[in-house]
């Protein structure tokens, strides 16, 4: 009599193990399936800079910025990557989209045009956009309020494709320019970084598809 019991008491164990399985493999499909068509369906649109086609705009995206007020190195690389191509006449004025929170003694935009003032870049070439809170928020914002319908997105290789498609799915002719200086990152980060975009990519498929979001701002 007690082997019916005893099979009856592990039976809820084994649900609960086919069940987290069945939902750990639903999270997997969906993430992995979001990124390939993301990364798939932008592919031809992604370019090394050296490689990247003359446009009157590039919009580069904003990262933290250290407690030195200086950009962080993941930054610094879109940045550098930036000056580079006002340099080499690929474009002639730049977007420099991130989050500015004077309450809160934030700002990453402040940071971003002095350091591209720094490498060579005119002051008056360059715009600064406060309320690029998120990608989608930059991107949206880039031809809503600057009225920019075609430029160059500057940004990290791993962040590249999601910029792209958020750009092209609200109107902007974009091209995307992995911002790659070799500059070595921590397996934490990379790692994190990597989990978080695959995170933000189903999210913004569902900003551009789904749910009809708007920008936190829709003014300068």
């Amino acid at each position: 009599m007690t082997e019916p019991r005893s099979r009856n008491r592990r039976s809820p164990l084994r649900r609960l193990v086919k069940s987290t399985f069945r939902l750990t493999l639903l999270v997997v499909l969906v993430l992995g399936g979001t990124s390939l068509w993301v990364i798939g369906s932008t592919s031809s649109r992604c370019v090394e800079a050296a490689e990247a086609p003359e446009r009157d705009w590039a919009i580069v995206l904003g990262a933290s910025v250290l407690r030195s007020g200086r950009p962080s190195p993941m930054l610094d690389e879109r940045l550098r990557t930036t000056a580079q191509l006002y340099h080499d006449r690929r474009v002639e004025r730049i977007l420099c989209s991130g989050d500015r929170d004077p309450d809160a003694g934030y700002d990453e935009v402040g940071p971003m045009r002095a350091r591209l003032v720094e490498l060579g870049v005119p002051f008056e070439r360059i715009t600064l956009d406060s309320f690029g809170f998120r990608t989608f928020d930059s991107m949206v914002r880039a031809g809503s309020a600057f009225g920019i319908d075609s430029a160059l997105v500057v940004t990290n290789p791993f962040h590249v494709p999601r910029a792209v498609y958020i750009a092209r799915q609200n109107g902007i002719d974009c091209v995307g320019i992995f911002a790659d200086h070799g500059e070595n990152y921590s397996t934490r980060t990379t790692l994190r970084s990597q989990g978080r975009e695959a995170l933000a990519r189903v999210v913004a498929l569902m900003d551009c598809h789904l749910l009809g979001t708007e920008p936190k701002r829709t003014q300068r």
